[in-house]
């Protein structure tokens, strides 16, 4: 059901009923108007009736006297409820009962087999259960001891958490605060309510229970907050008043605001609401302007400083058990949108992980684990190439192939794209593999280079040598034996980058 205040001189509310065809697409009938003249809606609730016909709550108000005679008396604020016969396909004004003029919000109690239904009635300085048929339970709210006598206090915010065997309500005050809101019921008759003092968080626009422990709140200034449950509000000495107090709804309770005890801060989500004031300034000399915005409000405001870029956000966090030499992300084939691996080389041992919904360490991902790692690719037949200061290592989809270092040689550096595989040996020899139909990792050709490597980049090869040259071969399908160029930079190259036919080291 949709309401609004005002539309024309009429309540405006529409009922939608929503069902799916037989390709179980959701489809969405026609509206069903429920209108009513010279009336003001407050606020609107679907109530939880099990499976009998939808019932929804209004809170209403009726101005068509005092529009027509001003001297006439107030409007009576009304609980109206309206029932949508599915049987006829008809919204009809089934039930109507004044409420205090303050009443300003609705909150819907479960219903069925998991509690007594009706609404919850949020009135200044109090709350009123009310269904029909059924007298008003009237519960008084806790309130800040420095509060004057007659000041009210409104609901600005309300959630409801339904666990297993019971249910609970959250509501906030217009100062923050946060209370445990419980009823006591036999089957469908309601003979207590309680109100417990719970927390304080910065005032809200909204609030939601996440049946994982957290409880999100939208907030009115200021950034968003995540909060996780660290109790549900069972300590007796935190101050608590119920509808069987003597006073009823003027009964005083009151509480000091304290630290928070049931909630920890768990994560925070930036909002910049409201802006009161910005600038557009480059006051950094950056180069660029930033934005300047003072945000927030009271004790809650912030400056803040926005410049142009892409944010990051972060995903997971994962302790390493060293300082790592190296780290590569790989797919888990060519055709893959995402990452599946996360490699990362240590100075004697190589650590995978797998990236999900968590990053995990994997054991059986075919890497060898105990020999740090010089180079993974992922080749064009979905393969995987390790290299390794003893051999190089291939993983394909139902065999391993390992090729071992000849002699007492080491692997000193490594370079691949999707089909070729170069390394260089200690004492300056360089050896080119490729991959053939069969998907084998064969050695094509080898050269010695005369120096020690220190680097090799893929594409068309550049073995920076020491002392200070450089030098340049073609990768094509026959290994060209002949230099194609040499470079000479002033200092050792500590690596090489080819791009858009250029060559670039790195000293």
């Amino acid at each position: 059901m949709i309401g609004a205040i005002e539309k024309q001189k009429f309540a405006h509310a529409l009922v939608y009923i929503l069902n799916r065809d037989s390709a179980a697409r959701l489809t969405i009938s026609s509206p069903l108007e429920a209108h009513k003249s010279y009336t003001l809606v407050y606020a609107m609730v679907g109530m939880d009736v099990g499976f009998e016909n939808p019932l929804f709550a209004s809170i209403e108000l009726s101005y068509e006297e005092v529009d027509k005679d001003p001297q006439a008396e107030p409007p009576q604020k009304m609980l109206t409820l309206y029932e949508m016969d599915l049987g006829l396909n008809h919204v009809t004004r089934k039930f109507a009962d004044a409420v205090d003029h303050s009443a300003h919000a609705l909150i819907a109690v479960p219903g069925g087999v998991d509690g007594p239904s009706g609404v919850l009635v949020c009135c200044e300085n109090c709350l009123v259960y009310k269904k029909q048929g059924h007298p008003d339970v009237v519960c008084a709210i806790p309130r800040r001891l420095e509060m004057a006598q007659e000041k009210g206090l409104l609901i600005v915010a309300h959630a409801t958490h339904k666990l297993k065997d019971f249910f609970f309500f959250l509501i906030q005050s217009e100062y923050g605060d946060l209370y445990k809101v419980t009823l006591t019921h036999d089957e469908d008759l309601v003979s207590e309510v309680q109100v417990k003092y719970f927390d304080t968080v910065p005032l809200s626009n909204a609030l939601c229970v996440l049946k994982t422990g957290f409880l999100f709140a939208a907030a009115e200034f200021g950034n968003h907050a995540l909060y996780q449950f660290q109790g549900i509000g069972t300590d007796e000495e935190d101050p608590m008043c119920t509808s069987s107090h003597p006073h009823g709804a003027q009964a005083l309770v009151a509480f000091k605001p304290r630290a928070l005890k049931n909630l920890m801060l768990y994560d925070e989500m930036p909002s910049l609401s409201p802006i009161i004031d910005m600038k557009v300034l480059d006051a950094t000399g950056e180069g660029k302007p930033q934005l300047y915005a003072m945000c927030g409000r009271g004790p809650r405001a912030s400056l803040r400083v926005l410049r142009h870029g892409l944010a990051v956000t972060e995903m997971a966090v994962s302790e390493l058990p060293g300082k790592p030499n190296a780290v590569w992300t790989v797919k888990a084939t060519m055709d893959s949108e995402y990452d599946r691996y996360i490699v990362v080389s240590f100075v004697d041992v190589t650590l995978v992980l797998s990236i999900g919904d968590t990053v995990e360490e994997v054991l059986d991902s075919g890497f060898l684990a105990t020999a740090p790692s010089l180079l993974i690719q992922l080749m064009a037949d979905d393969s995987y190439v390790q290299v390794h200061p003893t051999g190089i290592r291939h993983l394909l989809p139902r065999r391993t192939n390992e090729w071992r270092v000849p002699g007492q040689k080491r692997i000193v550096t490594a370079a691949a794209n999707e089909r070729q595989v170069v390394i260089a040996l200690s004492g300056g020899e360089i050896l080119y593999f490729e991959i053939d139909e069969s998907h084998t990792l064969n050695e094509v050709a080898k050269r010695d280079m005369n120096y020690e490597v220190l680097c090799i980049a893929a594409g068309v090869p550049a073995v920076p040598a020491v002392p200070v040259c450089c030098g340049l071969a073609a990768l094509a399908p026959t290994w060209n034996r002949k230099p194609r160029g040499a470079a000479s930079p002033r200092e050792p190259a500590a690596s090489v980058l080819h791009g858009r036919g250029r060559w670039v080291t790195f000293a």
